[in-house]
C-alpha cells in the first residue's frame, strides 16, 4: 500500500528530529557553521567551527573548516582594520584587530595554525598606544571628579585592547575600589560591623586583591561586632520526642557552627552548661520540636489473581516424550508496607524576652515497601486476570510480561531498621534546614547591621 503525502511528511519530520538529537556538540556546531555561512555571517560560521574543534579536538572535518575559515576571516577582519584604521575610526578599527587576534588564538589552542595579525601586529600597537593614552587621560579627569563610574567604564576599555598593561589594570582597580572603600568606612563609622565586612569583601572579590588596609579594617569589624548565641535544649512533648531532641540538638550544633559565621559564636547553652556559665551569652535560640509523627510500617494486603505454572511430559507418536505446560488458577497477595517520618522544628532567636526571628521547618519522608505473599512455590507463579476460578472464560489471561515484576516483589521483605534509617535522615534534614533559615536570619541587617 503507497504511503500518503500527510505520512510521509510524518516520518521526514520524525528521521530529521532522530538526526537531530544524535548528532554530537561537534556535528551540531558544524552545522550551525554551515547555516552561517550561508547566511553570509563568515565571523559567526568561523566561531561556530572553533567550537566545533573545541567540542572534539580530533575531528577531521572541524579542523578543516577552522583551517579554511579562519584564514578567510582573520584576512578580512586585518582588512577591516586597515580600511578603519586609515579613515580614523580607530575603535572599530582596533575592535576588527582583536576579533581577528581572537581567532588565530582560539584557533591555535584547539590545535589549528591560523595566521595574518602579525603582518599588521606594528599597525596595531601603533593604534592602540595612541587610543590606550587617551582613554587613560579620560580616566584619569574622571577619577580626578570623582566620577568613579565613568573611570571605570573608560579604564575598562583600555584594559580591552590592553589586558596585560598592569599599570592600567592598576588604575582600574583604583577606580572601582575608591568608592566601595569609602562605602565601608562609612558603615565602620555608622557601627555597621557586618555591612563594613561585607563591603570590604565584596571590593576585594572585584578587583581581585586586598587594597590599603581592607584586611585589617575587616578584622576590626569583626572584632566590634562579634557576638555570642546560646544554644538551648529542644522542648519536646514526650521521652521518645526527648531522645530524638538530643540528636537533633547535637546535629543542629554541628551545622550551625559550620556556617563559619566570623560574627557568630556559637555557644553550648544546655541546661547543665548554662548553670556552670559566668557569663550570659548575647542572644539565645530557643528551639521547640513542634510535631514528631512515625508511622512504622503500616501492612495493606490486597487479594492478587495469578496462575500457577505446571509441566507434563506428553507422548508423542514416534514414542517420544514432550515437555508441556498448563497454568492452574490460584490467589496470592500483594503485601504492602507504608513507613512515614515526619518532624517540625520552631527555631526563635531570643534578646532577652524579645523575639528578633522565628521560623519553623519540617521534613519528611515516606516510603512504600511493596512485597507480595503465596503458600506456594512463587518461582512457578504468574500474575494473570480470570472471573471465576472455577471455570474457564474467555478473557481470562496469564501475564507472563510481569512476571519479574512479581518477582521483584517476592524478593523484597520488610525490614524494621527502615524507620530508624528513616528516622535519622528526617533528624539530619530537620538540621540542615534550621541551619539554613538561621543564617538568613542572622545575615538579616534588622539582626546585624
Amino acid at each position: 500500500m503507497g504511503m500518503n503525502a500527510a505520512s510521509l511528511k510524518l516520518l521526514t519530520a520524525l528521521a530529521l528530529a532522530a538526526a537531530v538529537f544524535s548528532c554530537s556538540p561537534a556535528q551540531k556546531a558544524l552545522r550551525r557553521s554551515a547555516r552561517l555561512e550561508e547566511s553570509g555571517l563568515s565571523y559567526e560560521a568561523t566561531v561556530s567551527a572553533i567550537q566545533a574543534l573545541e567540542s572534539k579536538r580530533s575531528s577531521v572535518n572541524a579542523a578543516a573548516e577552522v583551517k579554511r575559515l579562519g584564514n578567510r576571516e582573520v584576512a578580512l577582519q586585518v582588512a577591516e582594520f586597515r580600511k578603519l584604521n586609515s579613515a580614523g575610526e580607530t575603535v572599530g578599527a582596533l575592535d576588527a584587530y582583536v576579533r581577528a587576534n581572537d581567532l588565530e588564538d582560539r584557533a591555535n589552542r584547539a590545535g589549528v595554525l591560523l595566521t595574518g595579525t602579525a603582518e599588521a601586529a606594528s599597525e596595531f600597537a601603533s593604534a592602540r598606544a595612541g587610543h590606550v593614552a587617551k582613554l587613560r587621560r579620560e580616566g584619569a579627569s574622571a577619577l580626578a571628579a570623582q566620577d568613579y563610574d565613568g573611570a571605570e567604564r573608560l579604564l575598562t576599555q583600555a584594559l580591552k585592547y590592553d589586558p596585560d598593561n598592569e599599570v592600567l589594570r592598576g588604575e582600574w582597580r583604583e577606580a572601582i575600589a575608591i568608592p566601595m572603600y569609602q562605602e565601608g568606612i562609612r558603615r565602620l563609622q555608622n557601627r555597621m560591623w557586618r555591612g563594613a565586612h561585607d563591603q570590604f569583601g565584596a571590593m576585594e572579590a572585584k578587583i581581585g586583591t586586598t587594597y590599603r588596609d581592607s584586611r585589617t579594617l575587616m578584622d576590626s569589624a569583626v572584632a566590634a561586632g562579634r557576638v555570642t548565641v546560646g544554644l538551648r535544649d529542644v522542648i519536646a512533648p514526650t521521652r521518645q520526642e526527648m531522645n530524638l531532641a538530643v540528636g537533633l540538638r547535637g546535629e543542629l550544633f554541628s551545622q550551625v557552627r559550620a556556617l563559619n559565621d566570623p560574627f557568630i559564636e556559637w555557644v553550648d547553652w544546655s541546661e547543665q552548661a548554662r548553670f556552670a556559665a559566668t557569663t550570659q551569652p548575647d542572644y539565645i535560640l530557643e528551639l521547640e520540636m513542634t510535631d514528631w509523627t512515625e508511622v512504622p510500617g503500616t501492612m495493606t494486603r490486597y487479594e492478587r489473581q495469578g496462575y500457577r505454572r505446571e509441566t507434563y511430559d506428553v507422548k508423542q507418536p514416534d514414542g517420544t516424550t514432550k515437555k508441556e505446560e498448563r497454568f492452574i488458577k490460584v490467589i496470592y497477595y500483594d503485601v504492602d508496607y507504608r513507613v512515614f517520618v515526619r518532624g517540625a522544628l520552631n527555631a526563635k532567636l531570643m534578646q532577652g524576652n524579645r523575639i528578633l526571628s522565628q521560623r519553623e521547618v519540617s521534613e519528611q519522608m515516606e516510603r512504600i515497601i511493596a512485597s507480595s505473599e503465596y503458600s506456594g512455590d512463587a518461582s512457578n507463579l504468574y500474575p494473570g486476570q480470570w472471573s471465576s476460578i472455577q471455570e474457564d472464560k474467555p478473557g481470562d489471561r496469564v501475564n507472563r510480561g510481569s512476571k519479574s515484576s512479581l518477582d521483584g516483589r517476592f524478593r523484597t521483605r520488610f525490614d524494621p531498621s527502615v524507620v530508624p534509617m528513616m528516622r535519622d535522615q528526617v533528624r539530619s534534614a530537620l538540621a540542615a534546614k534550621a541551619a539554613r533559615e538561621l543564617r538568613g536570619a542572622i545575615a538579616d541587617p534588622s539582626f546585624m547591621p
